[in-house]
């Protein structure tokens, strides 16, 4: 259509050798794409040959809970692809011998690739701090393992029944070995971590604003939006201090109660909740 005097160009885009060179943009939105010289003479910026695609959408993913992980040791591969890895980044965590208060964690680990062909134990995460509670999430975010400092900071012994839906491994003898399987065994341990203030969980969330966008991802939504006590005005305080992704927030209920009632404005907006 005709947009401001300028003819669109018919292009046939379908395949990697089809390029357009010139687009515009108008209240924040693509309003023609193009050939350069349909706009030749106008205001303009080049970009230099670079290529510019769509935003990309993850529409599954979990930024609160990214938030409060931002200060553990990135586990994922291909930075960390052994047992002996996943060791040698935990000994490198700023916490270690910061003092006996101060929690060791790690997320993203991939086990089923490692060459000893498992994940870590107490026993393994012990060889990190025989001192301080080390917790270790693995990269679906369902499961991992704890050394036997955060297994006792967090009350677990030999005599604790399996939570709900998940269960505490154990070894032959049937003694605790470390491994959290599935989230309620997970959140028995992950529970005991220290949480940050209102005002720091905040800036974390805004500061996901470049790991985002670095990756071309211009919106997200937040799946069972949990971690925090107000998801909405968390994104929105966060949205205020540079977040830019555009969000809708699926929030958690109990499964027993009423769905909660919903502020006025809650489901609209660059931030609202999506359901």
């Amino acid at each position: 259509r005709d947009v401001t005097g300028v003819q669109t160009c018919a292009l046939p885009i379908s395949g990697e050798r089809d390029f357009a060179s010139a687009f515009r943009v108008e209240d924040g939105a693509f309003a023609w794409v193009g050939e350069a010289a349909a706009v030749r003479g106008e205001p303009a910026v080049d970009l230099g040959g670079r290529t510019v695609i769509p935003g990309l959408l993850d529409v599954h993913t979990h930024p609160i809970w990214r938030a409060s992980l931002s200060d553990s040791a990135d586990l994922l591969p291909p930075a960390v692809v052994s047992l002996a890895q996943l060791l040698d980044r935990l000994r490198a965590h700023p916490a270690l011998g910061a003092g006996p208060d101060e929690w060791i964690t790690g997320f993203g680990y991939d086990d089923p690739k490692f060459p000893e062909g498992r994940g870590p134990l107490a026993a393994d995460l012990d060889q990190v701090s025989v001192t301080q509670p080390v917790v270790v999430w693995r990269c679906d975010g369902h499961s991992g393992a704890a050394n036997s400092v955060a297994l006792a900071r967090a009350g677990i012994t030999e005599a604790t029944p399996d939570p709900p839906g998940a269960r505490f491994g154990r070894d032959d003898r049937g003694r605790l070995d470390g491994r959290l399987i599935e989230l309620n065994a997970l959140r028995a341990v992950s529970s005991a971590v220290p949480a940050v203030s209102p005002e720091q969980a905040i800036e974390r969330l805004a500061g996901l604003d470049e790991h985002f966008l670095a990756r071309g991802i211009v919106g997200v939504c937040d799946l069972c939006a949990t971690g925090s006590a107000d998801p909405l005005g968390d994104f929105r305080a966060a949205e205020r201090q540079g977040f830019r992704p555009r969000c809708a927030l699926y929030l958690d209920w109990a499964a027993d109660g009423p769905l909660p009632d919903l502020p006025a404005g809650a489901t609209s907006g660059r931030v609202r909740v999506g359901g």
